[in-house]
């Protein structure tokens, strides 16, 4: 199991561009079993002036899947859509974290 946490800004005034992005990223997610762990636009605190207004976990089954679905996006051309709809993207991977290890 792996997690994708994702922070960035949507773009003042593309944020009907960026719902598009979302809508059509979460179908493909959906059809891959790519589950949306949680997903936030409130900032409550800023921590040493980085802030993002955006996050989402996603869960993956493992690498192989995470690279199926970035792929999907591709093939979709939804890469150029969330490009355009947002700055400051920032993708981190992470393995699940097993208390005790």
């Amino acid at each position: 199991m792996i997690f994708a946490l994702n922070v960035y800004d949507v773009i003042p005034g593309k944020e009907s561009l960026y719902a598009d992005y979302a809508t059509k990223a979460a179908a493909v997610a959906a059809a891959l079993d790519v589950k949306f762990v949680a997903a936030g636009t409130e900032v409550r605190r800023e921590i040493m002036g980085q802030t993002r207004n955006h996050f989402a976990v996603v869960e993956f089954q493992d690498i192989d899947a995470f690279d199926v679905f970035m792929q999907k996006l591709a093939d979709e051309d939804l890469h150029k859509l969330r490009e355009q709809a947002t700055e400051n993207y920032i993708w981190t991977l992470y393995d699940k974290w097993v208390f005790g290890d």
